[in-house]
């Protein structure tokens, strides 16, 4: 075991392992603390509010306060199913295959306009748009030099 006394104590895990005492009406204390800062460093958050609520709820193997092992097995497999989640999205979120004549036709179009000297179109806002935000009316419009402006309606700054 490392030294305790210089372990960086991560503020989730001071909390993660005082809400654990509590919840198991245990008294917290500073080795505790550090014993646990030890282990987890530099913690994944959700998987460490993952890991007290199974503890909390009863799906732990245990009803009394968890020991170390107990915790860091407990975490370890939420950081695994949190991450293959977060991996299991992103491939299902973006296409599995590259449409590369698209992406060719797509290549030369953009060629093609540089050598032209065509400005390509940045601004998605080609007529005047209203809307809300934060309660006040606004305007979106678009100049002849293709700047943007926002104007809104009965907002304090706007003295007239």
């Amino acid at each position: 075991m490392s030294n305790l006394t210089d372990t960086y104590i991560h503020p989730e895990v001071r909390a993660f392992v005082a809400m654990l005492c509590e919840g198991f009406n245990i008294p917290s204390s500073e080795t505790k603390v550090m014993a646990f800062a030890d282990k987890l460093q530099n913690p994944h958050i959700p998987a460490l509010k993952g890991t007290y609520n199974i503890f909390t709820d009863g799906r732990a193997s245990t009803k009394k306060m968890p020991t170390i092992a107990e915790v860091m097995e407990v975490y370890k497999s939420e950081v695994k199913r949190m991450t293959l989640h977060s991996e299991q999205k992103l491939i299902n979120d973006y296409p599995k295959e590259i449409n590369y004549n698209k992406s060719k036709e797509m290549f030369h179009k953009l060629v093609e306009a540089i050598k032209n000297g065509t400005r390509p179109i940045k601004n998605i806002i080609s007529r005047e748009s209203t809307g809300w935000q934060d309660g006040f009316k606004f305007t979106i419009t678009r100049d002849d030099s293709g700047r943007d402006s926002v104007y809104y309606h009965d907002h304090p700054n706007n003295v007239e």
